[in-house]
C-alpha cells in the first residue's frame, strides 16, 4: 500500500457550478474494475431486481421463532440511518479492499457482513468520509471482529472535532470519534487534510474538497467547540470522497454524506484527476429536509452538464431528491439498497 500525499490544489477564484477545471490535473491510474458493495444504507428491499451493473444480494437467515407454525422466521440484512461500503479494486494481479465508513450502530455493519459471508479481516484499509457518528458508529463492532489485526485508517483531522447540531427543535449532541480508543484497538490513524493516492495510484482520497458552487453551503446547523465556546462549523471540512478511475469508463466517485456538496465533490474529482468522464457516483448527496430542498433542481441541472453515466443516491440523499433524480435521469438512475453491489469493469 502506498499512502503518498499529492499536492493540494487551491482555487484562486469562485468557479462556475458547472465548470470542469481540467487543467493541472494529476492523473489517477486506470484500473481494471471496481465493486462497490453497500453494507449499510437507510433502505432495504428484498425484492429489488438485479440490473445492468447492479447485483442485488438478497440475504435472509433462519432463526428460531415459536410464533410460526414452522418454528422459525428469517432475519434480513439490516437497514439503518448510516452508510458503509466495501470497495474492491481489481488492478491486474492485485486486489485491494477498502472499507468506506462503518454505519451508525455498533453491530449493524458486522451483522450484515456476517450474513454476506464477508470477513472483516480481509479489509486492507479503512477510509472515513467524515467524523459523524452515522459513519463511524460501527467501528466498535468491526474492531471486535478484526481479532487484533492492525489496520490503517485514513480520515481528515477535523473528524475529531467536538460537535453538535443547533436546530429549531433544540440542541442535538454529536458523538465524537475517540483517538485513544482507536489507538488501543490497533488502528493506525492517518490524519490527512489533503488529497492522497493509495495503492500505487489506484485510489484517490480527495481530502478537503474545494467549495466552488454558489448553492452548496454545507451543514448550516452544525457547530463545534473550540475549547471555550460553540462556533459555527457549517462547512464540515472533514467531508471527503473516494475516487477510482476505470480504464475505458472514467471515474467512480463514492461519497459518505456529501456535506461538501455533491457537485463540488464531482467538480473536485475531475479537477484533481483531469478526467472528465464520470462512470458512476454513489453515496449520500445530503439533499434531505427543507433546508436542502431548493438545491435539488440545481443539482439535477448540474448533473445534466457533468453527465455521470450512473447515479446511485444513498443514505442522506432523501426521498424527494431521489425521486426527482430518478425522474430526470431514468436511464442513469439506480436505486441503492443494503446488499446492492455495483460492478463496473473496463469492458462494462
Amino acid at each position: 500500500m502506498c499512502d503518498d500525499t499529492i499536492e493540494h490544489h487551491h482555487s484562486s477564484s469562485q468557479e462556475s457550478t458547472y465548470q470542469r477545471p481540467l487543467d493541472k490535473g494529476i492523473a489517477l491510474r486506470g484500473v481494471d474494475g471496481v465493486r462497490v458493495f453497500t453494507l449499510v444504507d437507510n433502505y432495504g428491499d428484498m425484492f429489488a431486481p438485479s440490473e445492468d451493473v447492479i447485483k442485488r444480494h438478497h440475504i435472509i437467515h433462519p432463526v428460531p421463532a415459536e410464533s410460526t407454525l414452522e418454528g422459525y422466521t428469517h432475519i434480513p440484512l439490516r437497514a439503518e440511518h448510516g452508510y458503509s461500503a466495501l470497495v474492491t479494486i481489481d488492478d491486474g494481479p492485485h486486489t485491494y479492499r477498502i472499507l468506506f465508513d462503518t454505519g451508525i450502530s455498533p453491530d449493524g455493519l458486522v451483522h450484515n457482513m456476517s450474513l454476506l459471508d464477508l470477513d472483516p479481516r480481509d479489509i486492507d484499509i479503512i477510509v472515513l468520509s467524515h467524523g459523524h457518528f452515522d459513519h463511524t458508529g460501527g467501528l466498535v463492532g468491526l474492531v471486535e471482529k478484526l481479532g487484533g489485526k492492525s489496520l490503517p485508517l485514513i480520515l481528515h483531522p477535523d473528524s475529531f472535532n467536538v460537535r453538535r447540531l443547533n436546530t429549531k427543535e433544540g440542541i442535538i449532541p454529536i458523538p465524537t470519534p475517540s483517538r485513544s480508543y482507536l489507538a488501543a484497538s490497533m488502528i493506525d490513524v492517518i490524519e490527512e487534510p489533503q488529497p492522497s493516492y493509495l495503492f500505487n495510484g489506484a485510489l484517490l482520497v480527495t481530502g478537503e474538497i474545494q467549495r466552488t458552487t454558489p448553492f452548496e453551503h454545507g451543514f448550516p446547523v452544525q457547530e463545534r467547540f473550540d475549547g471555550q465556546d460553540w462556533i459555527g462549523d457549517a462547512l464540515v471540512l472533514d467531508d471527503q470522497a473516494m475516487v477510482i478511475n476505470i480504464k475505458n469508463q472514467g471515474l467512480v466517485v463514492i461519497t459518505g454524506c456529501g456535506h461538501a456538496g455533491i457537485i463540488n465533490t464531482l467538480n473536485y474529482a475531475t479537477y484533481l484527476t483531469g478526467e472528465s468522464n464520470i462512470a458512476a457516483v454513489i453515496g449520500g448527496f445530503h439533499l434531505s429536509g427543507a433546508d436542502f430542498a431548493p438545491n435539488i433542481p440545481k443539482v439535477i441541472e448540474a448533473f445534466e452538464v457533468l453527465k455521470p453515466k450512473r447515479i446511485l443516491p444513498a443514505h442522506c440523499t432523501g426521498m424527494s431528491a431521489t425521486i426527482a433524480i430518478a425522474k430526470a435521469f431514468p436511464e442513469r438512475f439506480f436505486a441503492n439498497t443494503v446488499g446492492s453491489e455495483m460492478i463496473i469493469n473496463a469492458s462494462s
